[in-house]
């Protein structure tokens, strides 16, 4: 028998897929890891326990899928005006941490990167690195082109973007967003970043 004749099965139900991916972040957001449990999934989605379980073995690889299913492509910016670029970058970041149907765990998540857990650095590789890089990548190419200090320290710039807006997410509830908050952002770090003229 080839290949081609061999029976495979059916394929997979992209609107199961979807339906455990929104049960499990619901679940997640409201239980916790811990208390999770592959049962309760189930039942939020719809679905046979059989159905979770033949796509995953572990909530655990449960969890990573279904938070790996929120990561979008990163795109880099194709203008030479950093402002307009950190903006840019800044205001998807945001996007991407207020996103429905992952936004709410994104504080849980955070936890999870600075305990280590199988989560955590799944998370962080899969989400947070990239876009790090991104935004390095964006501020190392200003240097390069001389809008930028060429003595500028790329990667404690990248820590001086990337903070306010983590900061920013765990804090909203108390304090709100001003709709200018990116813009006011990357205006004050870029009076210390910009290259001398004159």
């Amino acid at each position: 028998m080839t290949p081609a004749e061999r029976k495979l099965g059916r394929p997979r139900d992209a609107s199961v897929d979807a339906a455990i991916v929104q049960a499990v972040l619901e679940v997640l957001n409201e239980v916790g890891l811990g208390a999770m449990s592959m049962d309760a999934v189930a039942a939020r989605a719809g679905v046979g326990k059989a159905t979770i379980y033949r796509r995953w073995s572990s909530k655990e690889e449960m969890v990573i899928d279904a938070i790996a299913s929120l990561v979008a492509s990163v795109e880099v910016p194709v203008t030479d005006d950093i402002r307009t670029d950190l903006i840019t970058l800044l205001a998807r970041l945001r996007a991407f941490m207020n996103d429905a149907r992952g936004g709410s765990i994104f504080p849980w998540l955070v936890g999870e990167v600075a305990s280590g857990t199988d989560v955590g650095r799944h998370y962080a590789n899969a989400v947070i690195l990239p876009r790090r890089a991104l935004i390095g990548e964006v501020i190392r190419r200003a240097t390069e082109i001389g809008s930028l200090r060429p003595d500028l320290d790329v990667q404690l710039a990248v820590d001086m973007i990337s903070g306010p807006a983590i900061l920013l997410k765990i804090m909203q509830p108390l304090r709100g967003v001003d709709e200018r908050w990116e813009e006011k952002l990357v205006d004050a770090l870029l009076q210390g970043w910009q290259a001398k003229t004159g």
